[in-house]
């Protein structure tokens, strides 16, 4: 299995009359409620729940601090830098300091213009010496003519009409007479600058822009009319798979994907003007979105390719339950029998396997497909598969090796051979295996791959004895350092689970990957044979695992789960 990005079965470029077709489509696709509450449809803009674990953005975690960060639990850059001199502790110096910056945060104004005459106050936002825009201009030419004193004393009037920016969606204080905010009369300033001729008026200029992003918004309003349908799809899309939004990478790949035509284009990655790693990846994420959806819109379905994305698939983690995060593609080719490749493609998208399933099957079956390549026809025409063919394969995984060239474990060649054969029957339950003979199968009393026994020295050291002394040294550091995955667990709570969770397995001599404890009994319950649970299959989709599992370990109660 290698990683990938995306599917590459779309068009580069879409054919100019099935663009309002695919628009459509896009459109009819999308959810209405998705985000409700963290989304302007009318203005394109997003605006992150600074509260929500499901986006990575967060106030400040000094109290006092009005600035929006990108990270959760952390501090902005000017609070950062003040908590290393200070030495402080990081909640002490959160619950104390009391940020004074001298000067307003980007986006925000300092204060209000400090003109006052008759307890009236100017209500235009400070933009030098305490001073808005018309106010500084004044008090400098007063100041040169040496009136000064005069025009405080007599002829300074505070201006009471307040002005809104002329930007949509941005709640700025007009800067002047302009009907700008200071970031957007510099950014229209910059603009005419650049293109002095002809110069744009501030009203048409205001019309089209977003307003300004802080760290936990993006727009996709500057964006052509087809990319910004597809990009609204793929966010929708990515949301599902994806443990956080990020909407700082968002809004630098919307604002570099300007001049882009549509997100189809595999090339887009190249028109980032910084390719971070993680703006990349949520790239190649909405790209892997969007080619998903042009496929369902042109009538192909992960059923037809031979290069299947996991992710897009719906495959789920075995012990979490929630969906696969990150990309990853699988190429089927690599099994030449068609016959077995459409069994392995037509379990993976009807019983949608848990990830570590599929890859424990997809392994199982590359070493059958290779054991009936020594056939004759090369094990190509199922029709001509015997009871010998059957055996062989059985074989080849008693004597299975891993890539280092290492023999398997016995409990995995027998997890294999079980899987291999579940896939099997599940293709003749299911009828995709209609034509496989039947004298192809498996036979208990002649293929059963037997437990090896094991040294009783190892048991219960899954935890090396140096590792257990430097751990029990530091309980109380255990989960209170960055975690991942626990970003609506209390920080309390997380310590307590962490260090439950190593007492358990050095007691126990338990992996972390091992099978699920045993479920507990009442009294009253019939007795049953030792471990007999544990010979139930471990997941509910097939093809299941039978009790030659590596969850089911005879006289082993301390060692579960696969080598």
């Amino acid at each position: 299995m290698t990683a990938a990005p995306q599917l590459a079965t779309a068009p580069v470029q879409l054919a100019l009359e099935q663009r309002p077709e695919w628009t459509d489509w896009l459109r009819s696709q999308l959810d209405p409620q998705w985000r409700a509450g963290e989304r302007d449809a009318e203005q394109w803009l997003f605006t992150g729940d600074l509260d929500s674990p499901r986006t990575s953005s967060s106030r400040c975690r000094t109290l006092r601090c009005d600035a929006i960060i990108r990270n959760p639990a952390s501090f902005c850059n000017y609070c950062r830098d003040h908590r290393l001199k200070s030495g402080l502790p990081r909640e002490e110096f959160a619950a104390t300091f009391v940020p004074d910056r001298g000067q307003s945060l980007r986006g925000q104004v300092s204060g209000q213009c400090t003109i006052t005459r008759d307890g009236i106050r100017c209500v235009r936002p400070q933009a030098s010496n305490e001073l808005c825009v018309a106010h500084t201009g004044s008090f400098r030419y007063h100041e040169r003519l040496g009136t000064l004193d005069r025009w405080l004393r007599e002829l300074v009037k505070p201006i009471t009409e307040e002005l809104i920016c002329m930007v949509p969606e941005c709640s700025g204080a007009a800067m002047n007479s302009r009907g700008l905010c200071n970031y957007h009369w510099r950014a229209w300033s910059a603009a005419n600058r650049a293109n002095p001729d002809p110069r744009v008026p501030a009203e048409q200029w205001a019309s089209a822009q977003p307003p300004y992003l802080a760290a936990h918004q993006f727009t996709l309003k500057l964006l052509p009319e087809l990319l910004r349908w597809e990009m609204r799809y793929a966010l929708q899309q990515m949301d599902q798979w994806a443990r956080v939004l990020e909407p700082h990478w968002v809004r630098g790949i919307t604002r570099d994907l300007t001049d882009a035509r549509t997100l189809l284009d595999d090339t887009n990655t190249a028109r980032l003007n910084k390719p971070h790693q993680a703006a990349v990846r949520t790239l190649n994420n909405l790209t892997s979105a969007i080619h998903t959806g042009y496929a369902l819109f042109t009538g192909a379905t992960p059923a037809d390719e031979d290069v299947i994305d996991l992710r897009v698939l719906g495959l789920r983690h075995a012990a979490s339950g929630k969906r696969r995060q990150y990309p990853g593609t699988v190429d089927l080719r690599l099994i030449p029998q068609l016959w077995l490749r459409h069994a392995l493609r037509h379990w993976v998208t009807t019983a949608r396997p848990s990830t570590e399933d599929f890859k424990r099957t997809l392994r199982a079956a590359r070493i059958a497909s290779t054991a009936l390549a020594s056939r004759t026809d090369a094990g190509h025409d199922p029709a001509a598969l015997t009871f010998t063919d059957a055996s062989a394969v059985v074989d080849a995984f008693r004597t299975a090796l891993r890539k280092d060239g290492t023999p398997y474990s016995s409990s995995h060649r027998r997890t294999l051979n079980g899987m291999f054969f579940q896939l099997i029957d599940y293709g003749r339950r299911t009828g995709s295996l209609d034509e496989l003979a039947g004298p192809f199968t498996r036979v208990p009393a002649e293929h059963a791959i037997r437990i090896e026994e094991q040294d009783e020295d190892m048991l219960g050291k899954a935890i090396p004895e140096p590792v257990i002394r430097q751990l029990d040294a530091h309980l109380d550091t255990l989960g209170t350092g960055p975690t991942y995955g626990c970003r609506d667990i209390a920080d309390d709570a997380r310590h307590l689970l962490y260090r439950t969770l190593y007492t358990v397995l050095r007691d126990t001599g338990r992996r972390p990957l091992g099978s699920r404890l045993p479920p507990a009994r009442l009294p009253a319950d019939p007795p049953r044979p030792d471990h007999a649970d544990l010979e139930q299959p471990q997941t509910q989709t097939p093809p299941t695992p039978p009790a030659d599992h590596p969850g089911h370990h005879p006289g082993n109660p301390c060692l579960a789960g696969p080598p």
